[in-house]
């Protein structure tokens, strides 16, 4: 299926994690990671933030791309 990759990696790109304490931000793609296909409300990851430092609960959000 070859559309799957690029759309796999579309959708993980939606998918932004945030730091809490100095507000850093990146996608799930740029952790190396996949969401694909996935649906959440609150969601949270304990990391450490390359940014401050910290760590601490970060949220996930789904923030899809705007389209024209």
């Amino acid at each position: 299926m070859p559309g799957r990759s690029e759309a796999m990696e579309r959708e993980s790109r939606e998918w932004i994690v945030s730091c809490p304490a100095c507000e850093w931000e990146t996608s799930i793609w740029a952790l190396g990671g996949i969401r694909y296909g996935a649906r959440s409300k609150g969601k949270r990851m304990r990391m450490k933030c390359p940014e401050c430092g910290e760590k601490s609960w970060m949220a996930v959000e789904r923030r899809p791309a705007a389209t024209d």
